[in-house]
């Protein structure tokens, strides 16, 4: 018992299956063993089949358990990979639903009608060629993280930033009926949210920009 203890504090039930062989019969005995963590308790004299028959059952046990393991490891690093990957692009909301239904990700590919919003800053070549590179950085900065947050909060996907550029779809991964619906009411929201530019940190220009 003292020996078992001693493992149980490493090594849990499925990890290193234990079964007790003793001559101690009593009620007490078997009940203390298996509190302490045995899987199983066999009392002299031994009759072997049952024993095999016992020691096969906690190892189909443990292999089970094992493939268990193993299948969670595997589905830990996969969602590890969908969050990385699509983290990058849509928000965290999108995230955790693409995972509650991986059926939707359609890695084999899929043909579907999405909405594309292509929005960037009107006047801001003009801009950047008047002002030094750190400036232009600095404002390109602050205004993409407020566009992307926008972005985020209508479930929509960032394909790709050029510049001022943004381009982004609505209708996937997450399926979506009212895509249009939705590129369009971002569409505004963006226009209307960047209408004054001077209350965001950072943007301090005397230029005419606006969303388009």
């Amino acid at each position: 018992i003292t020996m078992l203890a001693l493992l149980r504090r490493t090594y849990s039930r499925s990890d290193l299956p234990v079964i007790m062989v003793t001559a101690k019969d009593e009620t007490d005995d078997i009940v203390n063993a298996l509190e302490q963590g045995a899987n199983d308790y066999i009392t002299k004299p031994i009759n072997f089949p049952v024993v095999l028959a016992r020691v096969e059952s906690q190892l189909s046990v443990k292999q089970a358990n094992d493939q268990v393991q193993a299948l969670a490891g595997e589905l830990k690093q996969k969602n590890e990979f969908i969050r990385r990957t699509f983290g990058r692009y849509v928000s965290s909301e999108v995230v955790e639903n693409l995972l509650d239904k991986p059926e939707g990700l359609g890695f084999d590919g899929e043909t579907r009608c999405v909405s594309i919003l292509i929005a960037d800053l009107r006047g801001f070549t003009l801009l950047a060629d008047s002002l030094p590179p750190e400036q232009i950085v600095s404002m390109l900065n602050v205004y993409l993280e407020v566009m992307i947050d926008i972005i985020g909060q209508y479930s929509g996907t960032v394909s790709e930033i050029v510049g001022d550029g943004v381009l982004a779809f609505f209708g996937a991964p997450v399926a979506d009926a009212q895509h249009a619906a939705v590129a369009v009411e971002h569409g505004c929201t963006m226009v209307t949210t960047d209408s004054d530019f001077d209350r965001f940190p950072g943007l301090r220009w005397q230029h005419p920009l606006r969303e388009r």
